[in-house]
C-alpha cells in the first residue's frame, strides 16, 4: 500500500482572510488557491507553524480553509466543530502576534520643525523692519523732493528776476 505524502500547511492572505491549505508542497498549494504566481518567492505565502491553525487546516486537506485575520475564539471554534464531524465555519482566525515595536525617533523632526518655525520668524522680523525702513524713506523721499522743489522754484524765480535786471541793466548801457 502506497504511503500518502506528509503534509504541511501553508498559508497565504486573501482580502481580509488568511487562506490556509494542508497539502504535500507548495506547488501543490498555490495549485489549491488556483495561482500560477509562487506566493511563497514573493514572501506572500508561507509554512503555518500555529498548532490550532495546522489543525483547521489538514481536518480538510487538499482544500482551502479561509478565516479572518484576528479572532482567537473562532478558530478555536472551528476546530472544535472540525473535531465533532461538523463543517468548520471557515472564518476568524488570530492574527498573527507580533511584538509591536516601539514609534521611530521624532527628536530630528521636531528639531527640523522648531529650525524652520525659527527661520520663519526671523525671515517675517526682518520683512517687517525692511517695510518699516522703506516707509520711513519714501516719507523721508516725499519731505526732501517737496523742499527741493519748493527751493528750486525760489531760485528759478531769482534767476529769472536776475536775468530781467541784467538784461534791462543791458538795454539802459546800450543807450548810454
Amino acid at each position: 500500500m502506497a504511503r500518502a505524502p506528509k503534509l504541511k500547511v501553508y498559508c497565504a492572505p486573501m482580502g481580509f482572510h488568511d487562506a490556509l491549505v494542508a497539502a504535500p508542497s507548495q506547488k501543490a498549494a498555490l495549485k489549491a488557491w488556483g495561482t500560477t504566481t509562487d506566493l511563497f518567492a514573493a514572501g506572500r505565502a508561507s509554512i503555518v507553524e500555529d498548532p490550532d491553525l495546522q489543525k483547521l487546516a489538514l481536518a480538510r486537506p487538499g482544500e482551502v480553509v479561509k478565516h479572518s485575520r484576528g479572532d482567537e475564539a473562532a478558530i478555536l471554534q472551528d476546530i472544535e466543530t472540525t473535531e465533532g464531524k461538523r463543517k468548520p465555519s471557515r472564518a476568524k482566525a488570530p492574527a498573527p502576534k507580533t511584538k509591536a515595536a516601539p514609534p521611530p525617533d521624532r527628536s530630528k523632526l521636531e528639531d527640523a520643525e522648531r529650525e524652520l518655525d525659527a527661520a520663519k520668524r526671523e525671515l517675517d522680523a526682518r520683512l517687517a523692519e525692511l517695510a518699516r525702513q522703506r516707509s520711513e524713506l519714501e516719507a523721508e523721499e516725499r519731505t526732501a523732493r517737496r523742499d527741493g522743489e519748493a527751493n528750486i522754484f525760489e531760485l528759478e524765480r531769482e534767476r529769472a528776476k536776475a536775468a530781467r535786471d541784467y538784461e534791462a541793466a543791458l538795454k539802459r548801457h546800450a543807450r548810454s
